[in-house]
């Protein structure tokens, strides 16, 4: 018997005495972010060649610039949770902030629509836009002067009530240090640069108390294996090396966005040869969706109707073959940030963390049901997804049922990430050998080298709480480009 199960966190945060604070990792800023093509696996600029990261970083960069498919590689460089929370506890730590929350923010400077503005002094040096700009990856670049995004701001006032809300922002270029202004949309554009201490916006998925319907917002969702199940399938071709396996259906429906609305509906016909350097065969095509738990409809004139049938589409005399699927929802991890509104304004606004964990493609939930969730039983009249896939984690310090405010002091739950951390680097240093024979070490990598270094030399040595004690949602991988942390002041 095969067993598996995946686990589901929330949390709640007053905004009138609880802070939240978002922790970028330093150079990353501007990405590199994923780019993709829908043929071949997801590529990214090596960070060792990107000049912001090694100029941010004070090492030698790679020239020329090359890109990798190694998901551990991509990585290189990025803080892991351990570091992000000891740079809280150098800074906002030792200033008696007690971490009590902390939720992955993981698509921040790695996919499009995922910008923040920051300008928390305790934390960032200076004001920063991040979002997708790196200068070797031309012309992936976030489009901020055309867009207007639905933010989570901060304000700096302690006064304003309320002190955290979601408002429709845009990101004007300017002059400025972090090169842009920040202006509230629905107030002629009243520019708050100066007013806040973060903006940050994720794939909204709830606004003003409406559930957004999928169509309108899955064109934000360029990875489209996280809204439908598509089989992995042997393929022939050549596009930048040779091609044996290819996503049946990613080409079509990352490229053109009408196939993506189409395909939440009803079946859509996929050509076996979406491109001419690339083509599938009908009977591995046929035998890996059987496999995949696909069912053939009952006869070829018999069209799809239920989500999960196909058949060998009957086109026109002279067409070239194709395949007619009706492709499923497919489950993935997600992890959401959102708002339930006060009563009447007499209460203050709560923010809610959510976090659905799982095995990408195997087990989990579907962006409806996260959806679902947070709108109909968190009650969040604000929410967007804010990381999806591996990243999502969730980190919570509980409450001591005597003391009455949260058990653990920074310096333990530190300790265990620490452990945990390590963990994970060991596994996924086997997991990158296993797979990409000749690729070097993770910890021998140069912007590894000192990140690592700091998880395995930590000074925090207590036991600390149990992984199962403080993390409903575990990570399941050791670096993350951004977290979300919230925070209490210690009484006492």
């Amino acid at each position: 018997m095969e067993s598996r199960a995946f686990t589901v966190g929330y949390m709640r945060f007053n905004s009138d005495d609880e802070e939240i604070f978002l922790s970028v990792t330093p150079g990353f800023e501007h990405g590199p972010g994923i780019q993709r093509d829908g043929i071949s696996a997801p590529r990214m600029t090596d960070p060792h060649c990107v000049a912001y990261i090694a100029h941010a970083r004070h090492t030698r960069r790679r020239q020329p610039a090359t890109s990798t498919v190694n998901p551990y590689h991509q990585r290189a460089g990025t803080w892991t949770l351990y570091n992000h929370l000891a740079h809280f506890q150098d800074t906002l730590g030792k200033a008696g902030w007690r971490i009590i929350g902390v939720q992955g923010h993981g698509d921040l400077t790695m996919n499009y629509w995922h910008v923040a503005y920051c300008a928390q002094p305790a934390l960032n040096s200076h004001p920063v836009f991040c979002r997708l700009n790196t200068v070797e990856d031309q012309p992936v670049i976030e489009p901020h002067q055309d867009r207007t995004y639905r933010c989570l701001v901060k304000w700096k006032d302690t006064g304003r009530r309320p002190r955290v809300e979601f408002r429709n922002i845009r990101f004007l270029p300017a002059g400025s240090e972090a090169g842009v202004t920040v202006h509230l949309a629905d107030d002629d554009d009243r520019d708050i640069s100066e007013d806040i201490s973060f903006a940050m916006a994720g794939k909204t998925i709830i606004e003003n108390r409406v559930e957004l319907p999928l169509e309108a917002i899955i064109d934000r969702f360029d990875d489209v294996r996280h809204i439908f199940t598509l089989p992995e399938t042997p393929a022939r071709g050549f596009y930048r090396q040779q091609i044996h396996t290819a996503i049946l259906g990613e080409y079509n429906l990352y490229n053109y966005i009408n196939e993506r609305r189409a395909t939440l509906h009803g079946p859509v016909v996929i050509p076996l040869q979406p491109k001419t350097n690339l083509t599938f065969d009908w009977e591995p095509v046929q035998k890996t969706l059987v496999e995949k738990h696909f069912r053939p409809t009952g006869h070829g004139s018999e069209i799809p109707t239920l989500r999960g049938q196909f058949r060998k589409y009957p086109g026109q005399t002279g067409q070239s073959e194709c395949v007619e699927v009706f492709f499923p929802r497919n489950v993935y991890p997600f992890g959401v940030i959102g708002m339930r509104s006060g009563l009447d304004g007499q209460v203050a606004p709560e923010i809610i963390g959510f976090s659905s964990g799982g095995l990408s493609g195997r087990i989990g939930n579907t962006l409806e049901g996260v959806t679902r969730v947070v709108y109909d039983f968190l009650a969040c009249g604000e929410a967007m997804v804010i990381d999806e896939g591996l990243d999502v984690f969730q980190l919570v310090n509980p409450l001591s049922p005597t003391a009455g405010e949260h058990k653990h002091r920074n310096e333990e739950i530190l300790a265990t990430v620490a452990r945990q951390t390590e963990a994970l680097i060991e596994t996924e240093e086997q997991d990158c050998d296993r797979k990409f024979p000749g690729d070097s070490r993770l910890r021998d990598l140069p912007l590894n080298r000192e990140i690592f270094q700091d998880v395995l030399q930590t000074p925090y040595k207590s036991p600390g709480p149990t992984t199962e004690e403080i993390f409903p949602v575990p990570p399941q991988r050791s670096q993350i480009r951004a977290v979300v942390i919230f925070a209490k002041r210690a009484s006492g």
